[in-house]
């Protein structure tokens, strides 16, 4: 395989009668984010600075707050961070909403709930928010296109979590007011 520029080229397999593989070939392919090159980011080179020009590259609002985590306020659905387990080699994705009614609810069911329908975040809930987390290893190198596509599909499937409970909030009665002449 030889990674250029603009090109890929895949190794080429053929289809027999004997063993059933797949032709594979690419050729002028466009990376993602110009400028960057190459598109996988090497292990050791993963820090939050390097994640924070993919994102000026993908033209990503974001800043990064005072704990060394990279904030996302804007090109995504919902808000998140990004953290680095280094140790680890993990990108940790990360986003909460606090709610502000203090009814009562069985907040694990409804954390399970959303568990079983939503598949990329983990959810979970502590002192009235709802989190969102995600992992993604680096181990052996970042693709950069990846980080990006989960990036945006983390949030929006946190949006899509959330808005299962906003659904089963109770919505105010409307009463059809006619107008007098």
């Amino acid at each position: 395989m030889r990674l250029g520029r603009t090109t890929c080229i895949m190794p080429k397999l053929h289809l027999t009668t004997d063993l059933v593989s797949a032709e594979i070939s690419m050729s002028n392919v466009i990376p993602l984010l110009s400028g960057l090159n190459p598109s996988v980011i090497a292990e050791e080179e993963v820090t939050i600075p390097r994640l924070s020009s993919v994102l000026d590259a993908a033209f990503i609002d974001h800043e990064i707050d005072e704990d060394g985590d990279i904030y996302v306020p804007d090109g995504v659905e919902f808000p998140l961070w990004i953290d680095l387990l280094s140790d680890r080699k993990l990108v940790n994705l990360f986003t909460y909403l606090r709610f502000d009614d203090q009814r009562e609810a069985n907040w694990l069911t409804r954390v399970n709930d959303m568990n079983s329908k939503i598949m990329l975040p983990q959810f979970s809930y502590c002192r009235g928010s709802i989190w969102g987390a995600y992992w993604m290893t680096f181990e052996g190198g970042l693709n950069v296109r990846q980080f990006v596509k989960m990036l945006r599909n983390f949030s929006g499937a946190f949006t899509a979590g959330i808005s299962i409970y906003r659904e089963e909030a109770p919505q105010p009665k409307l009463t059809l007011v006619e107008p007098s002449m």
